[in-house]
């Protein structure tokens, strides 16, 4: 196809099959002029019916549907994405353990990413173990629960 660009797939396949056939010989030895009048006039008639716009126009279409399909799917990202910078904004940082202790799931989750996004640093490694291990066993009480 990189001879000639300008080819359909259809008129390729069809070149194809002639020199692979050797239809040429064919022709030659059994073919009339009114039989190559006929075999032209099916071509064009072939190209009347437009087959191969209509199966372009249903790649464009298809190509489009894919491309409005990924839009809708980045938009919804990009609004999950801003409920939740609005959600994390939101915290307010606490630092007592006791009030830590009690927060659970999504709601541990987002604690944190309130923390790393203030850039806090735990005020000891022992505060960051414990929400850690909890979050891990949250993880776990749930994953036992779906199964």
């Amino acid at each position: 196809m990189h001879h000639q660009p300008q080819l359909t797939l259809a008129q390729f396949n069809a070149q194809a099959m002639f020199q692979r056939n050797e239809t040429q010989q064919l022709m030659e030895t059994m073919f009339a002029s009114e039989d190559h009048k006929f075999i032209h006039g099916k071509a064009r008639e072939a190209d009347v019916h437009g087959e191969e716009i209509k199966r372009k126009k249903a790649l464009v279409k298809h190509n489009e549907a894919r491309i409005q399909k990924r839009i809708e799917a980045s938009e919804k990202r990009k609004v999950k994405a801003a409920q939740k910078a609005h959600r994390i904004a939101a915290i307010t940082l606490e630092f007592d353990k006791e009030k830590i202790n009690k927060h659970t799931g999504q709601n541990l989750k987002d604690h944190l990413l309130a923390f790393k996004q203030a850039g806090t640093c735990f005020k000891s490694l022992e505060t960051a173990f414990e929400i850690l291990s909890k979050l891990f066993q949250h993880w776990i009480s749930c994953t036992a629960q779906s199964s």
